[in-house]
């Protein structure tokens, strides 16, 4: 459940997740390596991660550090984002017999020897274990049902009516340890992306002895995230809070080993106060994890030798959202009209300089299921205002509203803009439209507990699916419809092409939906970004997927040179 602030490239031009391929730079194979092998990155966007709890991740911020420390069963390929075997030996299949039933059971054997930073072993008990916690009603998991709810029994777990969906060999309960090696997951639904969703963090393998070591707070406590035993690459040095978090190769992962001995990642509030301190060689890596190189410095940051600035493709949607449960927005017609005021095209090219790709899609250009032929609702600030006043013929009448975004540089750019075209093409004054920058954390605490009206956030691939923009944002018992969203028929095309095994039938559907979705404002989105990020000529072998993160296995392949 990847939200961010709004950041903002493309290779060129993305026409299907082969493209999905770093941008490339200096090899530097015929280098000698660096005696300090210590990279320095910057997060920026945030003061201070939300959460190092796999559970409990839905920004891009915290996954960052996430990725690094913890897996799951499954994760993502960098280059195609195709789902690949982690912790598990091999990708189950119909062929191959892990999956079977008809498409309800997923079988899954794990790699031999699997163990935690600490020693601890990591079995079939502790996937269960993992999964299971995610759903724990007591720990709160915002999305757990989003990525989790098709295993039978998810949703009563959630909702507190069973306490647990592991179950016996031989059971037919939502997981079953088979043996220390192989678990099983049976499902109400055969559904298409169950592979997909497993990849998301709420599926990765935490210590169940020491998340339970404090019997006071039991599976929710958050104290143990401090120092982890962690299931990733790499294993926590020192958290300092509001200030940086420094991480060092896990002794036991059971991957290649890291050149790297240290990733420390500094968390940098304003994005252009990174950059500036990137160029003055405080940091190795900047635009990784939160905010891309702003508009301010991207012009500049092309001008860099040695090709420090990549732009890799990237599926992110920058999107205005409104509740529909909210005066004036319960009216689609004031959405609407809404929508049809935004100017992208001046927004992407002028406010932003050309860092992003102005958009109205809600699928982005790259994915599986890219609907080319979407009509959306184009800039029309004539028909803007007269759709506004079909509904309030006396514009003074028009209730305050307030449009709240992530505070960086290029969103107070943004939303300013967005103020400007709301008062010039919608006839409001200013003091009917209103703009609020606040931290990122808190606004994406405020959207999930639904106290905006109106605000700006985006959306990032999980995993290469329409599922995860379509279904899994829309539908009326999605746990992200932070919109309140109620379009008709929409519940029943998600549940046939969720299910659907033909994947040319399902892309049809979703097609259908996402029109629909536009059609009734469910977002209004204005660009898709770009991934833009600099990194040092010494550094190799870095990269970011098309999701916004460093895949665990990528890590190996990074080093840093003399310099």
């Amino acid at each position: 459940m990847l939200r961010r602030a709004p950041r903002m490239l493309f290779c060129l031009t993305l026409v299907s997740l082969t493209l999905l391929a770093a941008c490339g730079k200096t090899s530097g194979q015929n280098q000698a390596l660096a005696k300090n092998q210590t990279l320095t990155i910057a997060n920026s966007g945030i003061s201070e991660i939300a959460t190092l709890d796999p559970a409990l991740v839905t920004d891009l911020n915290s996954a960052s550090v996430v990725s690094m420390a913890f897996a799951g069963l499954v994760g993502l390929d960098a280059t195609t984002l195709a789902v690949k075997a982690d912790l598990a030996q091999d990708l189950p299949s119909v062929a191959n017999g892990g999956i079977t039933n008809g498409g309800l059971t997923y079988t899954f054997h794990l790699k031999p020897n699997l163990k935690f930073s600490n020693g601890d072993p990591i079995d079939a008990s502790v996937i269960a274990y993992s999964v299971d916690r995610s759903l724990n009603p007591k720990l709160g998991a915002p999305y757990a049902t989003f990525y989790l709810g098709a295993i039978k029994g998810a949703n009563d777990r959630f909702a507190g009516k069973i306490p647990t969906i592991i179950g016996a060999p031989g059971s037919s309960a939502g997981i079953v340890v088979v043996d220390p090696t192989t678990i099983q997951f049976n499902l109400t639904s055969p559904i298409a992306y169950f592979l997909d969703a497993l990849t998301y963090s709420t599926a990765f393998a935490v210590d169940p002895l020491q998340v339970n070591a404090d019997p006071s707070n039991k599976a929710y406590t958050a104290k143990w995230t401090d120092s982890p035993d962690t299931s990733g690459p790499f294993m926590v040095d020192q958290w300092q809070h509001n200030v940086q978090i420094s991480l060092v190769p896990n002794p036991n992962w059971y991957g290649k080993k890291l050149t790297l001995t240290k990733v420390t990642q500094v968390f940098v509030a304003e994005p252009n106060t990174a950059y500036s301190s990137y160029k003055t060689n405080q940091y190795d890596i900047d635009g990784y994890g939160g905010a891309a190189i702003s508009s301010d410095n991207y012009q500049d940051a092309q001008s860099l030798p040695n090709g420090q600035l990549q732009q890799t493709p990237y599926l992110s949607i920058n999107y205005v959202a409104t509740n529909w449960n909210v005066a004036p927005f319960t009216n689609p017609t004031v959405r609407k009209a809404f929508a049809e005021a935004i100017d992208r095209q001046t927004i992407a090219n002028q406010t932003l300089k050309g860092s992003v790709i102005p958009s109205d899609h809600i699928v982005p250009q790259g994915m599986p299921g890219y609907f080319a032929g979407l009509k959306g609702i184009p800039f029309n600030p004539q028909q803007a205002k007269t759709d506004l006043q079909s509904v309030y013929p006396d514009l003074s009448k028009f209730p305050q509203v307030t449009l709240t975004y992530p505070k960086t540089s290029d969103n107070d750019k943004i939303a300013a803009k967005m103020q400007a075209d709301f008062e010039a093409y919608l006839g409001l004054s200013s003091n009917q439209i209103k703009i609020f920058g606040e931290d990122f954390n808190k606004l994406v605490s405020d959207v999930q507990t639904f106290k905006l009206q109106f605000y700006i956030l985006a959306w990032i691939a999980d995993y290469p699916d329409a599922q995860d923009w379509l279904s899994g944002q829309f539908t009326s018992t999605s746990a992200n419809n932070d919109q309140n969203a109620r379009i008709p028929g929409f519940d029943q095309q998600a549940a046939k092409a969720d299910v659907d095994q033909n994947q040319t039938e399902r892309l049809s559907i979703y097609n259908q939906m996402e029109e629909e979705a536009v059609d009734n404002v469910a977002w209004i989105p204005f660009s898709q970004s770009k991934n833009l990020y600099v990194v040092e000529p010494y550094v190799h072998g870095f990269t970011i997927d098309g999701g916004g993160l460093t895949p665990d296995d990528v890590w190996a392949n990074v080093y840093i040179t003399q310099h």
